[in-house]
């Protein structure tokens, strides 16, 4: 089950962690390719399409190293597209509360042997708070041409996403900004009918600007000689002569990776390689090594600061088949430039027996490893400060349990164990009054998963007023023992996990046309966080409370056109989830989307 903790509403941004993992821990795949960010996972789910295109996503719980290499540390997540074989169009218009207002739309065109998939979106909206307001929009493409040899695939994205970012990453400054674009590419060819290969080149790029303090003209003005309000009414502080300039990142990610499948008696083989290579430029991330390149719009502001490292993946994987008994082992063979002297392995095995009448017993252990990010080695503000004596990090995992299917029918309970070494938190020093990130000695994450999903059309029919339910609990419990200093001890660290999380969901037809959906979720965070009092000028401690949440939508189809309205946060709960930031309340929505296939 993934814990999915949002910063503001409509996918301003938001942070993902499978089984206790850290938002820097879980490997993020877009059609396969390793979008991850190196400069710090909260920029890992910027993709370069809306979430409309997305035609499947794939989620592996548990580190997952040997299949899609280092940093799949606690598990991976792939967003797929996939261009239709016939011609369609859909297009969305969607408006709500709080100046809500979103236009997507999506064109299939299929011809011969050639497939295209084009996506756009816009969406904005003013935030239910101050300094919440979101703009976002992306373009994304996707050809397929098939020959007699194989198929090509090419993938083009741009995104670009601004928003105000009240007190994201610390209360203490609430009139945070930020923004993000990104421009994405991909090429893509596979081969073969009884030996199957295919091969992939990729680039990614990512420019970043954080503000501090909002520059615009009613929020405030930087100068080389502090920061002013320009409306004290509206900004929590009228002058910092501290502040002279804003944040600039832009990182750089190439990859080339290619892998080779095919069956022979012993069963499923593959083997592959990953080439990637990831570069940063930034005012304040990275070492000094003598550079200096504008930034690109700010008179006299400059790139002074850059890191970069490669990292080298070489797996191989067999299946074999007795029976009711699978069995699946490999390993991946790691180098990274931040260990040169070195060459890891790190195994795994999965094992499958199907004893009864599509009841399965299912089992793995799995060795993976961790990179510390750029931000962790060398960020630095007034309320953080990297560490470059971060090492990286590794961690054994077991995982054992019981699944029954039967087509989208599923149910299944799984236990899992995991302890790292090194594994990297962010932890308060009260006498400094930043955090700081630390290696811990020992990690531990143990807990209980179960889900369940019933497809009641299948033995009542499509007419039957329950459609379907899914039904998800997690329980996790973390123990971390840190390097004991008087500055670590009874401190909050910055990473939480969930300890009881819980979510439901039913789809019922109402009549022919009409369908609603119902989404629970509760969730019982561990942990604190930090508020800050204006009036003392102190930071205070506050320990997560429990919150459940009800979503619901209703929609209507007629012919081409399907009609809809939704309200999340349904009874206007107010809670936190990332530190201190007030999640919204009550959001009400409706909009209308269009769709015609198969033109000509």
């Amino acid at each position: 089950m993934i814990d999915v903790k949002q910063r503001g509403k409509g996918g301003a941004q938001a942070d993902l962690s499978i089984r206790g993992g850290s938002f820097d821990q879980t490997m993020v795949l877009f059609n396969g390719v390793n979008i991850s960010d190196p400069q710090t996972g909260h920029l890992s789910l910027f993709l370069p399409v809306d979430i409309d295109a997305i035609n499947n996503i794939e989620i592996l719980n548990g580190p997952a190293a040997r299949v899609y290499g280092a940093n799949a540390f606690s598990g991976a997540v792939n967003f797929t597209t996939h261009p239709a074989d016939k011609n369609n169009l859909q297009l969305t218009l969607t408006g709500g509360q709080y100046g809500f207002l979103k236009t997507s739309g999506l064109l299939n065109l299929a011809h011969g042997r050639t497939r295209n998939l084009f996506s756009f979106s816009y969406d904005k909206t003013d935030g239910q708070y101050a300094n919440t307001d979101l703009k976002n929009y992306n373009f994304f493409y996707q050809g397929q041409l098939f020959t007699a040899h194989g198929m090509f695939d090419l993938q083009l994205g741009y995104a670009d996403r601004a928003f105000g970012a009240n007190s994201f990453y610390s209360p203490r400054f609430p009139d945070q900004y930020e923004e993000n674009r990104m421009t994405f590419g991909s090429f893509t060819y596979k081969t073969g009918k009884t030996i199957h290969s295919q091969y992939k080149i990729y680039w990614r790029r990512h420019r970043d600007r954080f503000e501090l303090f909002r520059e615009s003209s009613d929020w405030y003005t930087v100068t080389p000689n502090g920061t002013y309000s320009n409306d004290p009414a509206k900004t929590r502080f009228d002058s910092i002569p501290w502040y002279t300039g804003h944040n600039h990142h832009i990182n750089d990610v190439f990859g080339v990776q290619g892998d080779i499948r095919f069956r022979s008696v012993l069963g499923k083989s593959s083997v592959g390689w990953d080439l990637r290579s990831e570069n940063i430029i930034s005012t304040n991330i990275g070492y000094d090594k003598a550079i200096k390149i504008p930034v690109r719009g700010y008179h006299d502001t400059y790139y002074t600061r850059t890191d970069s490292r490669t990292n080298f993946d070489l797996y191989a994987e067999q299946a074999f088949g007795f029976g009711s008994l699978n069995l699946t082992v490999g390993t991946l063979v790691n180098w990274n430039s931040y260990l040169p002297d070195e060459i890891n392995a790190f195994p795994g095995v999965d094992v499958r027996y199907v004893f009864f009448n599509n009841i399965s017993l299912i089992g793995s252990y799995n060795y993976t490893l961790g990179l510390p990010t750029f931000t962790d080695l060398t960020y630095h503000d007034p309320n953080n400060q990297g560490s470059v004596n971060l090492k990286p990090y590794t961690q054994n995992s077991y995982e054992g349990g019981i699944r029954w299917g039967k087509g989208t029918n599923i149910v299944s309970v799984v236990g899992f164990y995991s302890e790292g070494k090194g594994i990297i938190d962010w932890v308060w020093f009260s006498d400094a009054g930043q955090y700081k990130p630390l290696n811990t000695v020992i990690s531990v994450n143990k807990g209980l998963e179960f889900s369940a999903v019933h497809d009641f059309t299948r033995v009542f029919g499509n007419d039957f007023i329950l459609q379907s339910v899914r039904l998800n609990y997690s329980y996790i419990k973390v123990h971390k023992k840190l390097p004991m200093t008087d500055s670590t001890a009874d401190n909050p660290e910055k990473y939480y996990n969930p300890k009881n999380m819980l979510s439901a969901m039913l789809q019922l037809r109402i009549i022919k046309d009409l369908v609603m959906s119902w989404n629970f979720s509760y969730m019982q965070r561990a942990g604190s966080y930090l508020g800050y009092d204006f009036n003392t000028a102190e930071y205070y401690q506050n320990d997560y409370t429990p919150y459940m949440l009800v979503d619901t939508r209703l929609q209507y189809t007629f012919r081409q056109f399907t009609a809809y309205g939704e309200a999340t946060n349904l009874f206007n709960t107010k809670y936190t989830d990332i530190g201190s930031i007030y999640q919204p309340g009550r959001c009400i929505n409706a909009g209308v989307i269009f769709r015609i296939s198969d033109f000509k």
